[in-house]
């Protein structure tokens, strides 16, 4: 029992650290597009159409996820989607 204690907080904080690292060191770009990839390596389902994360996520949880503001997620997102790569 305190072995799988053990292992699920040492997991969670290699993500805390890896969470600081991407935040201090990354473009904006980047933590966006790796916030996206985590959530459809989580839950995305392939669909005929791409993949989707079937569940909500609007841009504000997007930009707290990254350590960004909503203007700023709102802006790539939507250049994103111009370019049709997220819907």
């Amino acid at each position: 029992f305190s072995s799988n204690i053990y292992k699920t907080v040492g997991s969670r904080l290699q993500d805390a650290h890896a969470r600081v690292i991407e935040m201090s060191t990354e473009q904006v770009e980047q933590r966006v597009a790796h916030a996206l990839l985590k959530l459809i390596k989580q839950s995305g389902k392939k669909t005929e159409e791409g993949i989707l994360i079937d569940f909500p996520i609007s841009r504000q949880d997007v930009a707290e996820m990254t350590g960004t503001t909503l203007h700023t997620v709102s802006r790539l997102l939507s250049a994103w989607e111009d370019q049709e790569l997220v819907k």
